[in-house]
């Protein structure tokens, strides 16, 4: 091997390992933005403390399920088609 074919490589892989470290820091970069957006506000430590557990999506609404589920279970079915 050549000095210059060493010198190559060895550009090579000082590129490569940078092009690895900076994937690895924007992923952890991205990663802990998300986890600070799923961090609790104040408002729902509050709802923890007075009723114990927390609630992250809107209470369900048992009438309008029920609504849909009648109105699936009366749509008429076609019969499969016999080949």
């Amino acid at each position: 091997m050549s000095i210059t074919q060493t010198a190559s490589f060895l550009v090579g892989l000082l590129f490569g390992i940078l092009l690895v470290g900076a994937a690895i820091r924007l992923r952890h970069r991205i990663v802990g933005r998300r986890s600070l957006r799923r961090g609790l506000s104040e408002e729902m430590i509050r709802q923890i403390e007075t009723h114990g557990r927390i609630e992250m999506d809107e209470p369900l609404d048992r009438e309008h399920i029920a609504r849909e589920e009648e109105r699936f279970w009366e749509e008429t079915w076609d019969e499969p088609e016999e080949y």
